[in-house]
C-alpha cells in the first residue's frame, strides 16, 4: 500500500523496481490510498506492507519503521517574485496566501508543525485555502491561488507553471515516510521484502 506523496518518492519506486526484480515470479497488487484505509487494509490482512507518511500509527497490531526523512519546498506560480529566489525563508512566506492540505492522519500533526515553524519566526501563516491533498494544492499554486509547502518528493510537478525553492527554518520542517506492516503474521513475501 502507498500513499499518494510516498507513490512519487524515488526511494519507494526504486525498492519496488528491486523487489520485481529479484523475484520476478511474485506477484504484486499496489494499493494507493489515504494512510487510514491503509492501516485498516493492514489489520484485515488485505495488505502485507505499507508506506505513508508520519506520525506512526498507535495500534498494538502494527509495528513501523522509519524509511525517508525528507525537507519541503515552497512551491510558488511561475512568474511570482519568489519564484527568482534559491531558496526561501519561512519569514518571507509571512505575507503570503497560504494553501495547505487537512483532512488526512497525520495532517494534524503536520499543521502544528508548520505552526511552530512560524511562531518561531514570529508570523502567524496566512492559509488561504485547504485541499484534500498535496496534488491539489499544487494544482491550485498552478492556478495563481497562492503558495504551498509541499514535501520534496512533489517537486518537479506542473513545472513550468509551478517552481519549486527549498524552504529555509531553523529547525528544518522535515516529513517523514515510514513503513508500516502487522507485528505478527507477517508472510514470507512480506518478510523478503522488509529485509530488502
Amino acid at each position: 500500500g502507498l500513499t499518494e506523496t510516498a507513490s512519487f518518492a524515488p526511494p519507494v519506486t526504486s525498492l519496488l523496481k528491486r523487489a520485481r526484480e529479484q523475484w520476478p515470479n511474485v506477484e504484486f497488487n499496489l494499493l494507493q490510498a489515504r494512510s487510514d484505509d491503509l492501516l485498516a487494509a493492514l489489520v484485515e490482512r488485505r495488505i502485507d506492507v505499507a508506506f505513508m507518511r508520519s506520525p506512526a500509527p498507535n495500534l498494538a497490531a502494527l509495528q513501523w519503521r522509519s524509511f525517508l526523512s525528507e525537507g519541503f519546498f515552497v512551491a510558488v506560480p511561475s512568474g511570482h517574485v519568489l519564484a527568482a529566489e534559491p531558496a526561501i525563508a519561512l519569514e518571507a512566506l509571512k505575507r503570503e496566501a497560504l494553501i495547505l492540505p487537512r483532512g488526512r492522519t497525520g495532517d494534524a500533526t503536520m499543521r502544528a508543525k508548520i505552526a511552530l515553524a512560524f511562531a518561531n519566526v514570529g508570523v502567524a501563516p496566512r492559509i488561504v485555502q485547504e485541499t484534500p491533498e498535496y496534488i491539489m494544492a499544487i494544482n491550485l499554486v498552478a492556478a495563481g491561488f497562492g503558495v504551498s509547502l509541499v514535501p520534496t518528493v512533489l517537486g518537479g510537478l506542473r513545472q513550468g507553471e509551478v517552481v519549486y525553492r527549498p524552504l529555509v527554518s531553523t529547525p528544518p520542517l522535515s516529513t517523514e515516510i515510514i513503513v508500516v506492516t502487522r507485528q505478527e503474521d507477517l508472510s514470507p513475501v512480506a518478510t523478503n521484502f522488509l529485509a530488502l
